[in-house]
């Protein structure tokens, strides 16, 4: 038995213990095991280059000629023109100009929740799961939890008292809700194929 089947062995054993002994619905925590995959793969939006394809000071300079513009256009239109004739219906004149005021919003803040530096994608699936089971239970069970960990990114060593130092720094109140609102236990997919991701079959 190789190092990953034996990840895999305590893993489950970790899940086992979880389900049988807290319970934990085995779905949630396999919904959860899955986010690992997708956010490797997709990334989890906190470098710039995931969300857009110009660079931050092209996107400051947009951010504001599109608040500018958005100005303009609202000044620009005559107050009796309330409704903008488009795509076969009326559209609130205010509400096109506000669309415009947002994007740029949307570039303003992205700028400030970004950067162009090596992001950690494990940091967001792994305070989902840690708040999963910190929520639901009321305790953290840091020794499961690294043992579950260590398998999906099959690290070697990883201990509870790592997973507690990674809770304390990273994890919010226990009370929180989902990192991913759409999340588990949702229908969550995680069919991406992974190398370094170690499928963890749940019991």
């Amino acid at each position: 038995m190789d190092g990953s089947d034996e990840y895999a062995r305590v893993a489950r054993e970790a899940i086992k213990a979880l389900t049988a002994e807290h319970g934990l619905d085995a779905l949630d925590i396999r919904a959860r095991v899955d986010i690992f995959p997708m956010c490797e793969h997709f990334g989890t939006g906190r470098l710039w280059k995931e969300r857009f394809t110009i660079d931050r000071a092209q996107a400051r300079r947009l951010a504001t000629r599109l608040r500018k513009d958005a100005e303009a256009l609202r000044e620009a239109i005559a107050p009796q023109f309330k409704f903008v004739i488009g795509h076969g219906s009326p559209i609130s004149a205010d509400f096109i100009c506000n669309v415009i005021s947002r994007a740029a919003v949307l570039l303003e803040g992205s700028l400030n929740e970004t950067d162009n530096l090596g992001s950690d994608w494990t940091r967001e699936p792994r305070c989902e799961l840690t708040q999963f089971v910190w929520r639901t239970i009321g305790e953290p069970h840091d020794r499961e939890l690294s043992e579950i960990v260590a398998a999906i990114l099959n690290l070697d060593g990883y201990t509870s008292e790592e997973q507690r130092k990674f809770r304390d720094h990273w994890c919010k109140a226990r009370a929180s809700g989902p990192i991913f609102p759409d999340a588990p236990g949702s229908d969550v997919k995680g069919d991406i194929d992974s190398k370094s991701v170690q499928h963890i079959p749940v019991p």
